[in-house]
């Protein structure tokens, strides 16, 4: 794109979990009548004009407007202890950005996005010599151009080789419309002339019900996010055996509000090794994962609790270890968590959204083991107050959803060797005496039903709170230990090239961010 303004610039921290605005940290550069630059230190939790902080932590260093660009450098503490702040942690961080054409800070409109950062401490990658990649690249994907939200569809046959895939790396080429993706696990039938269609091209998702031959979410990419690497000793099983798996589809949610007509063949790289792993890893479903949940009325903000209890995990015949967590609703989703417990005591929120934001999704990297007869309880909270007609849960966008998808190893096998992928409700008429009951095991949907298991058990009694823009009880010293950020705005930037992005490399060339003991 192209831009041009001599106007206010912002940067900030978005929510640590989903990089949405609300519960993000902000810091906005703007001039006054004399052309002065000040800071000013914000905080928001919803989508409009950011709070002001009760402390401001930011501190301006310097500013100009010069050549068709705006230009503010500023510090502040990586950990300020601000309960309407977040940290510069090591790794990548989640960063939003807008600007205007004005200098004083006002409505964006549609000068914003986001990108992944890292600001130091880059997580180190391991090495893949050993190890082969595979292009899952859309065949020229062209949704129509009427429509702003399309869902596009391909399916791709993995290497018949006996191995393990073990890293997803984005490839994203239409940076202005590829909103979100994901890569499914697949047992189609593959002499099936409806799944044939998505082998040869990319189409819509919605059309020949070819969803319904897909297992489970195995890779998630948003705005924002990186690759996915698997630790060393565990893959996705590729190859021959009945778990093995042999077929995915890309999932491509397209956002053309300007009715582009696009082209696109943006999608994944898979790395894949032929030298097995010591586990196959397995991805296991909380929540709602038969998408069975009653409607939502309009104008309420409705929750929904739901287990998987020691009932269905005391059939686990070992532990596991669960390295990545994937929280999903749909658009009125609003908040979203899963907590642990252990002989009936509270271990942990095993991971949370305090913000959530269909819009921007997100893989969690985690490290939990899980025991054989411990409880997990989901919680999905919904805002509806912007529709004016029920929500039903189903597959639509404009439906919702309530699952955690949760990648482990070793892989749990069920009675029927298959891989065991549910602990979660269901809401059936098939349950004895109560409207909800448990699904513990396998796809197999009557074989894992436990109608005599209520779900929940029992209520879950820990509450998660968020502190997240509560007012300080007082405001720490200024910094002498900063980090420094230039906002920067040029005059002429690509598609592929962000604001933001062009702050980094401003900063690496001046050498303008430290960090003093």
């Amino acid at each position: 794109m192209e831009v041009s303004t001599l106007g206010w610039v912002g940067f900030g921290l978005g929510e640590p979990t989903s990089g949405s605005m609300p519960g993000g940290d902000i810091v906005t550069g703007e001039f006054d009548e004399n052309g002065k630059g000040f800071v000013t230190d914000r905080f928001t939790l919803d989508f409009v004009k950011p709070s002001v902080d009760t402390c401001q932590d930011w501190i301006i260093v310097s500013s100009e407007q010069t050549d068709g660009k705006t230009i503010v450098e500023a510090k502040r503490k990586l950990v300020t202890d601000d309960t309407q702040d977040r940290p510069f942690n090591g790794g990548p961080l989640k960063v939003i950005y807008a600007y205007g054409t004005s200098n004083t800070f006002d409505y964006h409109k549609g000068n914003r996005g986001a990108q992944a950062l890292t600001f130091f401490d880059p997580v180190p990658q391991p090495a893949t010599n050993d190890m082969q990649t595979l292009d899952i690249l859309f065949n020229h994907a062209t949704p129509d151009p009427k429509r702003v939200t399309s869902y596009i569809c391909q399916a791709f046959e993995l290497p018949k080789v006996e191995g393990h895939i073990v890293r997803f790396d984005p490839v994203i080429v239409d940076h202005e419309t590829v909103h979100h993706f994901q890569i499914h696990h697949c047992e189609p039938n593959v002499t099936d002339p409806s799944w044939q269609k998505f082998v040869e091209s990319p189409r819509d998702c919605g059309t020949d019900r070819v969803m319904e031959m897909c297992e489970s979410v195995i890779y998630a990419w948003a705005v924002g996010m990186g690759p996915l690497v698997l630790p060393e000793e565990a893959g996705f099983p590729i190859g021959s055996r009945r778990n093995d798996m042999k077929w995915i589809i890309l999932e491509t949610h397209y956002d053309n509000p300007h009715e582009k007509h696009i082209n696109d063949t943006s999608g994944i790289t898979l790395y894949y090794t032929d030298q097995k792993r010591k586990y196959d890893a397995a991805v296991m479903q909380f929540g709602d994962p038969v998408v069975s949940f009653p409607d939502i009325p309009p104008k309420e903000i409705v929750s929904f609790e739901t287990e998987c209890p020691s009932e269905c995990t005391e059939k686990w015949d070992h532990p596991i270890t669960v390295f990545n967590s994937f929280l999903h609703m749909h658009s009125i989703g609003y908040e979203m968590w899963t907590t642990h417990y252990r002989d009936d005591e509270f271990l942990q929120v095993e991971n949370n959204i305090q913000f959530y934001d269909f819009n921007f999704q997100q893989n969690t990297k985690v490290n939990h083991t899980f025991m054989p007869g411990d409880k997990f309880y989901t919680h999905c909270v919904y805002n509806s107050n912007t529709r004016n007609e029920i929500t039903r849960f189903g597959p639509a966008s404009e439906d919702e959803m309530c699952i955690e998808f949760l990648a482990y190893y070793p892989a749990l096998i069920t009675k029927d060797d298959s891989t065991f992928t549910l602990c979660s409700s269901i809401h059936v008429g098939w349950c004895n005496g109560t409207d909800f009951c448990t699904l513990c095991g396998s796809r197999d949907i009557l074989g894992s039903l436990m109608p005599n298991v209520p779900n929940p058990v029992t209520p879950d009694g820990h509450k998660v709170e968020t502190i997240f823009g509560l007012e300080p009880e007082s405001c720490p010293a200024r910094p002498h230990s900063p980090i420094r950020v230039i906002l920067l705005v040029c005059g002429v930037l690509t598609a592929s090239v962000v604001v933001i992005v062009g702050v980094m490399m401003l900063i690496k060339r001046k050498k303008s961010y430290t960090f003093v003991q």
